[in-house]
Protein backbone atom coordinates (compact mmCIF):
# COMPACT_ATOMS: atom_id res chain seq x y z
CA UNK A 1 0.00 0.00 0.00
CA UNK A 2 1.52 3.30 -1.04
CA UNK A 3 1.48 6.44 1.05
CA UNK A 4 1.64 10.05 -0.02
CA UNK A 5 2.39 13.35 1.68
CA UNK A 6 -0.36 15.91 1.34
CA UNK A 7 0.80 19.49 1.36
CA UNK A 8 1.57 22.47 -0.83
CA UNK A 9 4.95 23.49 -2.26
CA UNK A 10 6.56 26.39 -0.50
CA UNK A 11 6.00 29.70 -2.20
CA UNK A 12 8.59 32.45 -1.87
CA UNK A 13 7.44 35.87 -0.77
CA UNK A 14 9.38 38.31 -2.97
CA UNK A 15 12.40 37.98 -5.27
CA UNK A 16 13.17 41.52 -6.40
CA UNK A 17 16.45 42.70 -4.82
CA UNK A 18 17.20 46.40 -5.14
CA UNK A 19 19.57 46.84 -8.13
CA UNK A 20 21.23 50.02 -6.85
CA UNK A 21 21.08 52.30 -3.82
CA UNK A 22 20.12 55.93 -4.17
CA UNK A 23 22.84 58.58 -4.23
CA UNK A 24 23.86 60.82 -1.35
CA UNK A 25 21.51 63.76 -0.97
CA UNK A 26 22.82 67.29 -0.25
CA UNK A 27 22.05 68.60 3.26
CA UNK A 28 21.44 65.15 4.72
CA UNK A 29 22.80 62.73 7.31
CA UNK A 30 23.42 59.05 6.52
CA UNK A 31 23.91 56.14 8.93
CA UNK A 32 25.17 52.79 7.58
CA UNK A 33 25.78 49.53 9.46
CA UNK A 34 27.14 46.14 8.43
CA UNK A 35 27.17 43.10 10.71
CA UNK A 36 28.79 39.84 9.55
CA UNK A 37 28.26 36.38 11.01
CA UNK A 38 30.73 33.70 9.92
CA UNK A 39 30.54 30.03 11.00
CA UNK A 40 33.37 29.19 13.43
CA UNK A 41 34.35 26.84 11.84
CA UNK A 42 30.77 25.68 11.19
CA UNK A 43 27.37 26.91 12.39
CA UNK A 44 27.08 24.05 14.88
CA UNK A 45 30.27 25.16 16.66
CA UNK A 46 29.94 28.93 16.96
CA UNK A 47 29.80 32.28 15.20
CA UNK A 48 32.44 34.92 14.54
CA UNK A 49 30.79 38.35 14.50
CA UNK A 50 32.18 41.63 13.30
CA UNK A 51 30.48 44.89 12.59
CA UNK A 52 31.19 48.39 11.35
CA UNK A 53 28.97 51.45 11.54
CA UNK A 54 29.31 55.00 10.29
CA UNK A 55 27.53 58.35 10.38
CA UNK A 56 28.24 61.07 7.84
CA UNK A 57 26.82 64.54 7.26
CA UNK A 58 26.56 65.79 3.68
CA UNK A 59 26.76 69.52 2.97
CA UNK A 60 24.83 71.59 0.43
CA UNK A 61 27.37 70.75 -2.28
CA UNK A 62 26.99 67.01 -1.70
CA UNK A 63 30.38 66.61 0.03
CA UNK A 64 30.93 64.71 3.29
CA UNK A 65 31.47 67.36 5.96
CA UNK A 66 31.55 65.17 9.11
CA UNK A 67 32.15 61.52 9.88
CA UNK A 68 31.98 59.23 12.91
CA UNK A 69 32.57 55.47 12.94
CA UNK A 70 32.49 52.47 15.30
CA UNK A 71 33.36 48.78 15.21
CA UNK A 72 32.41 45.57 17.00
CA UNK A 73 34.01 42.11 17.14
CA UNK A 74 32.70 39.10 19.04
CA UNK A 75 32.61 35.32 19.14
CA UNK A 76 29.89 32.99 20.40
CA UNK A 77 29.81 29.32 21.24
CA UNK A 78 27.51 26.76 19.62
CA UNK A 79 24.55 27.82 21.77
CA UNK A 80 24.94 31.51 20.93
CA UNK A 81 26.56 32.51 24.24
CA UNK A 82 29.24 35.18 24.01
CA UNK A 83 32.85 34.08 24.48
CA UNK A 84 34.46 37.46 23.69
CA UNK A 85 33.17 40.88 22.67
CA UNK A 86 34.97 44.18 22.01
CA UNK A 87 33.68 47.53 20.80
CA UNK A 88 35.36 50.75 19.70
CA UNK A 89 34.59 54.11 18.16
CA UNK A 90 36.53 57.24 17.25
CA UNK A 91 37.18 58.07 20.89
CA UNK A 92 37.78 54.80 22.75
CA UNK A 93 38.02 51.02 22.71
CA UNK A 94 36.44 48.79 25.34
CA UNK A 95 36.20 45.07 26.03
CA UNK A 96 32.77 43.95 27.18
CA UNK A 97 33.83 40.33 27.65
CA UNK A 98 33.85 40.51 31.44
CA UNK A 99 30.38 42.06 31.49
CA UNK A 100 28.73 39.87 28.87
CA UNK A 101 30.64 36.59 28.69
CA UNK A 102 28.20 33.68 28.76
CA UNK A 103 25.22 35.85 27.83
CA UNK A 104 23.24 34.46 24.92
CA UNK A 105 22.72 36.94 22.08
CA UNK A 106 19.20 35.59 21.58
CA UNK A 107 16.02 36.64 23.46
CA UNK A 108 16.69 38.81 26.51
CA UNK A 109 20.10 40.03 25.34
CA UNK A 110 18.95 43.62 24.89
CA UNK A 111 17.96 43.83 28.58
CA UNK A 112 21.51 42.77 29.54
CA UNK A 113 22.93 45.53 27.33
CA UNK A 114 20.80 48.14 29.07
CA UNK A 115 22.25 47.09 32.44
CA UNK A 116 25.91 47.53 31.53
CA UNK A 117 27.80 49.54 34.13
CA UNK A 118 28.79 51.98 31.40
CA UNK A 119 25.60 51.73 29.38
CA UNK A 120 25.60 52.79 25.73
CA UNK A 121 22.94 55.02 24.26
CA UNK A 122 20.90 52.53 22.18
CA UNK A 123 20.85 55.13 19.39
CA UNK A 124 24.64 55.50 19.27
CA UNK A 125 26.63 53.58 16.66
CA UNK A 126 27.92 51.10 19.24
CA UNK A 127 24.47 50.84 20.81
CA UNK A 128 22.92 50.01 17.42
CA UNK A 129 25.47 47.28 16.71
CA UNK A 130 24.95 45.72 20.15
CA UNK A 131 21.21 45.82 19.51
CA UNK A 132 21.71 44.09 16.15
CA UNK A 133 23.31 41.03 17.75
CA UNK A 134 19.91 39.61 18.66
CA UNK A 135 18.75 39.87 15.07
CA UNK A 136 21.99 38.33 13.90
CA UNK A 137 21.17 35.24 15.95
CA UNK A 138 18.12 34.76 13.70
CA UNK A 139 20.17 35.34 10.57
CA UNK A 140 22.75 32.77 11.68
CA UNK A 141 19.90 30.29 12.01
CA UNK A 142 19.15 30.82 8.33
CA UNK A 143 22.82 30.22 7.65
CA UNK A 144 22.47 26.75 9.14
CA UNK A 145 19.44 26.04 6.97
CA UNK A 146 21.23 27.14 3.82
CA UNK A 147 24.36 25.11 4.57
CA UNK A 148 22.62 21.83 5.48
CA UNK A 149 19.94 20.03 3.39
CA UNK A 150 16.57 19.91 5.12
CA UNK A 151 14.47 16.80 5.53
CA UNK A 152 11.13 17.05 3.71
CA UNK A 153 8.00 17.11 5.81
CA UNK A 154 5.17 19.25 7.11
CA UNK A 155 6.18 22.52 8.71
CA UNK A 156 2.98 23.00 10.73
CA UNK A 157 4.68 21.71 13.88
CA UNK A 158 7.54 24.17 13.62
CA UNK A 159 7.95 26.36 16.73
CA UNK A 160 8.06 29.30 14.33
CA UNK A 161 4.36 29.05 13.51
CA UNK A 162 2.55 32.10 14.89
CA UNK A 163 5.69 34.15 15.45
CA UNK A 164 5.39 36.39 12.39
CA UNK A 165 3.39 37.01 9.21
CA UNK A 166 5.53 34.56 7.22
CA UNK A 167 4.76 31.82 9.73
CA UNK A 168 1.09 32.60 10.33
CA UNK A 169 -1.03 29.70 11.49
CA UNK A 170 -2.78 28.10 8.52
CA UNK A 171 -0.58 30.01 6.08
CA UNK A 172 1.62 28.92 3.21
CA UNK A 173 4.64 27.96 5.31
CA UNK A 174 2.68 26.13 8.00
CA UNK A 175 0.91 23.99 5.39
CA UNK A 176 3.89 23.35 3.16
CA UNK A 177 6.18 20.39 2.71
CA UNK A 178 9.55 20.95 1.12
CA UNK A 179 13.21 20.04 1.36
CA UNK A 180 14.32 23.62 1.96
CA UNK A 181 12.10 26.13 3.73
CA UNK A 182 13.92 29.04 2.10
CA UNK A 183 13.84 27.90 -1.50
CA UNK A 184 16.62 29.20 -3.75
CA UNK A 185 17.95 32.56 -2.55
CA UNK A 186 17.89 34.98 -5.50
CA UNK A 187 21.06 36.63 -6.75
CA UNK A 188 21.48 40.12 -5.37
CA UNK A 189 24.04 42.81 -6.25
CA UNK A 190 26.94 42.97 -3.81
CA UNK A 191 27.48 46.15 -1.80
CA UNK A 192 30.14 47.25 -4.32
CA UNK A 193 27.54 47.00 -7.09
CA UNK A 194 24.83 48.66 -5.03
CA UNK A 195 26.88 51.77 -4.24
CA UNK A 196 28.19 53.93 -7.07
CA UNK A 197 29.66 56.75 -4.95
CA UNK A 198 32.73 55.97 -2.87
CA UNK A 199 31.72 58.08 0.17
CA UNK A 200 28.18 56.67 0.18
CA UNK A 201 29.12 53.53 2.13
CA UNK A 202 31.74 52.68 4.73
CA UNK A 203 34.73 50.52 3.78
CA UNK A 204 34.18 46.77 4.10
CA UNK A 205 36.79 44.03 4.15
CA UNK A 206 36.09 40.92 2.09
CA UNK A 207 34.52 38.17 4.21
CA UNK A 208 34.61 34.37 3.77
CA UNK A 209 32.07 32.80 1.47
CA UNK A 210 29.22 31.40 3.56
CA UNK A 211 29.07 34.51 5.78
CA UNK A 212 25.62 35.86 6.63
CA UNK A 213 25.50 39.65 6.38
CA UNK A 214 23.05 42.24 7.69
CA UNK A 215 23.21 45.79 6.31
CA UNK A 216 21.23 48.93 7.10
CA UNK A 217 21.12 52.41 5.65
CA UNK A 218 19.15 55.37 6.99
CA UNK A 219 19.09 58.82 5.38
CA UNK A 220 17.40 61.83 6.91
CA UNK A 221 16.95 65.26 5.33
CA UNK A 222 14.77 68.27 5.98
CA UNK A 223 11.87 69.04 3.64
CA UNK A 224 10.65 72.51 2.71
CA UNK A 225 7.91 72.47 5.38
CA UNK A 226 10.45 71.73 8.17
CA UNK A 227 9.44 68.07 8.28
CA UNK A 228 12.18 65.44 8.29
CA UNK A 229 12.07 62.86 5.50
CA UNK A 230 13.40 59.32 6.08
CA UNK A 231 14.73 56.82 3.52
CA UNK A 232 15.87 53.44 4.79
CA UNK A 233 17.18 50.24 3.23
CA UNK A 234 17.76 46.90 4.91
CA UNK A 235 19.04 43.54 3.65
CA UNK A 236 20.06 40.17 5.11
CA UNK A 237 22.11 38.15 2.64
CA UNK A 238 24.39 35.16 2.22
CA UNK A 239 27.78 35.98 0.72
CA UNK A 240 28.24 33.22 -1.86
CA UNK A 241 30.95 34.56 -4.17
CA UNK A 242 32.93 37.72 -4.96
CA UNK A 243 30.18 38.87 -7.32
CA UNK A 244 27.18 37.11 -5.80
CA UNK A 245 25.09 37.54 -2.68
CA UNK A 246 21.95 35.53 -2.01
CA UNK A 247 19.20 37.87 -0.76
CA UNK A 248 17.21 36.63 2.24
CA UNK A 249 15.27 39.62 3.63
CA UNK A 250 15.15 43.08 2.09
CA UNK A 251 12.95 46.14 2.59
CA UNK A 252 12.91 49.79 1.60
CA UNK A 253 11.13 52.04 4.11
CA UNK A 254 10.20 55.68 3.67
CA UNK A 255 8.71 57.94 6.31
CA UNK A 256 8.27 61.45 7.60
CA UNK A 257 8.56 63.17 10.97
CA UNK A 258 6.51 66.32 11.35
CA UNK A 259 7.82 69.55 12.85
CA UNK A 260 7.31 68.24 16.37
CA UNK A 261 9.23 65.02 15.68
CA UNK A 262 6.23 62.67 15.37
CA UNK A 263 6.15 59.90 12.75
CA UNK A 264 3.28 60.88 10.46
CA UNK A 265 4.09 58.79 7.36
CA UNK A 266 5.55 55.30 6.97
CA UNK A 267 5.63 52.91 4.04
CA UNK A 268 7.50 49.60 3.86
CA UNK A 269 8.17 48.05 0.46
CA UNK A 270 9.23 44.41 0.46
CA UNK A 271 11.99 43.60 -2.03
CA UNK A 272 13.08 40.07 -1.07
CA UNK A 273 11.41 37.76 1.46
CA UNK A 274 11.57 33.97 1.88
CA UNK A 275 8.00 32.93 2.71
CA UNK A 276 4.82 33.41 0.71
CA UNK A 277 3.02 35.27 3.51
CA UNK A 278 5.99 37.43 4.60
CA UNK A 279 4.93 40.53 2.57
CA UNK A 280 1.70 40.77 4.60
CA UNK A 281 3.62 42.40 7.46
CA UNK A 282 4.57 45.52 5.48
CA UNK A 283 1.11 47.11 5.56
CA UNK A 284 1.07 47.13 9.36
CA UNK A 285 3.91 49.64 9.84
CA UNK A 286 1.27 52.39 9.76
CA UNK A 287 0.24 51.21 13.23
CA UNK A 288 3.36 53.02 14.47
CA UNK A 289 2.20 56.44 13.28
CA UNK A 290 1.72 59.10 15.93
CA UNK A 291 4.86 58.18 17.89
CA UNK A 292 8.20 59.89 18.26
CA UNK A 293 11.31 57.86 17.37
CA UNK A 294 12.06 57.08 21.02
CA UNK A 295 8.56 55.56 21.36
CA UNK A 296 8.97 53.10 18.48
CA UNK A 297 10.33 50.28 20.65
CA UNK A 298 7.13 50.31 22.67
CA UNK A 299 5.02 50.66 19.52
CA UNK A 300 6.64 47.63 17.87
CA UNK A 301 6.10 45.51 20.99
CA UNK A 302 2.49 46.67 21.28
CA UNK A 303 1.30 46.55 17.67
CA UNK A 304 3.62 44.36 15.61
CA UNK A 305 3.77 41.25 17.73
CA UNK A 306 3.24 37.80 16.30
CA UNK A 307 1.56 37.43 12.93
CA UNK A 308 1.05 41.18 12.40
CA UNK A 309 4.78 41.75 12.14
CA UNK A 310 8.03 40.49 10.69
CA UNK A 311 10.96 40.10 13.07
CA UNK A 312 13.31 41.70 10.55
CA UNK A 313 10.98 44.54 9.53
CA UNK A 314 10.27 45.21 13.21
CA UNK A 315 14.01 45.70 13.78
CA UNK A 316 14.11 48.03 10.78
CA UNK A 317 11.31 50.17 12.22
CA UNK A 318 13.07 50.27 15.59
CA UNK A 319 16.16 51.54 13.77
CA UNK A 320 14.30 54.80 13.07
CA UNK A 321 15.20 55.68 16.68
CA UNK A 322 18.60 56.62 15.26
CA UNK A 323 17.11 59.89 14.01
CA UNK A 324 17.25 61.25 17.57
CA UNK A 325 21.07 61.29 17.33
CA UNK A 326 21.29 62.05 13.62
CA UNK A 327 19.13 65.18 13.92
CA UNK A 328 21.89 66.84 15.93
CA UNK A 329 24.09 66.77 12.83
CA UNK A 330 21.26 67.68 10.47
CA UNK A 331 20.73 70.88 12.45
Amino acid sequence: MSSSVIGVPLQRGMDNPLPQLWALRPDSVRRTITLNGTPDPDWASGILLNGIARDIAVDAQGKVSWEHSAQLSARTDAAGALVTIDVSDDSHRRSLTQDLKGRNIGPGFRSHISKLEESYDPNSLIGCMLDELSGMRHVAGYGRIVSAPQSPGFLANSPQVGTCAGWRAGGISANATDQNILGELPHAPTIHELVTQGPAWHFEDEVPFGTMQRRRLLDIYRAADNCVELEMWFRDSLHRAVDDDGALHEYVVTGELDGSGVLVKAKATARTLPMGDCPMAAEHVTLLLGRTPDQLDEGVRMHLRGELGCTHLNDAMRFIRSTDVMLNQLR
